[in-house]
């Protein structure tokens, strides 16, 4: 399973999404994080903003909840806005 965090306009996380892995494969078997925006952006609207986080924290620091901030220029989620 891959987890999507959605983030809003101010990067505060508003909720973390659980996506199954076969929306996240590209055809050359890799996964690939675009796919998953995609997927989602396809339910919720072109208009809403996906990062992907990871549960064990093998990319982007740590795993997203909800009410924490995504940090664009150090690609990691934190519980601070700055």
């Amino acid at each position: 399973m891959a987890y999507f965090a959605e983030i809003d306009k101010n990067n505060k996380v508003l909720r973390v999404l659980v996506v199954d892995n076969l929306q996240i494969i590209s055809k050359s078997g890799e996964e690939d994080e675009n796919l998953g925006i995609d997927f989602l952006q396809n339910i919720f609207g072109k208009n809403t903003d996906w990062i992907q986080t990871s549960y064990t924290g093998r990319i982007r620091g740590r795993f997203a909840s909800a009410d924490m901030f995504y940090n664009k220029e150090e690609d990691c989620f934190s519980d601070s806005s700055k």
